[in-house]
């Protein structure tokens, strides 16, 4: 079995991940067991782990952190999806990006970020 990792700084851009594209579209020519792992996109886990710092304090900014990431995901979906396969995948994105919202107004209620709850993030 062969596995490709690509971390968040090949993910960065819709161009960059069009070249992870590539990639394993040529190394499946070869080896059709490929197993292929990704990172979160640059810079998004860091605004996850953002996230779960404003929990205790349910801080304002959590909604802006939560749009920057949707705003980026749907920025990439439109730029290398063709317009047919754009909604479904919008969709799918707003979704993940609303019970995150939830999920973090939930924590706070609480007022702290248990081991699962930052997972889940």
């Amino acid at each position: 079995m062969r596995i490709l990792k690509f971390g968040g700084s090949s993910l960065a851009n819709p161009e960059r991940i069009s070249l992870v594209r590539k990639i394993i579209i040529e190394y499946a020519k070869a080896y059709p067991d490929l197993t292929v792992v990704v990172s979160a996109q640059s810079g998004v886990t860091d605004q996850l782990v953002k996230l779960c710092e404003l929990i205790p304090d349910f801080l304002s900014d959590s909604e802006a952190v939560i749009r920057e990431i949707e705003i980026r995901h749907l920025a990439t979906i439109k730029e290398l999806l063709h317009v047919t396969e754009q909604p479904s995948a919008t969709a799918e994105i707003m979704a993940m990006c609303n019970e995150l919202s939830d999920i973090f107004k939930g924590a706070s209620l609480v007022g702290e970020v248990t081991p699962r709850t930052s997972d889940m993030i």
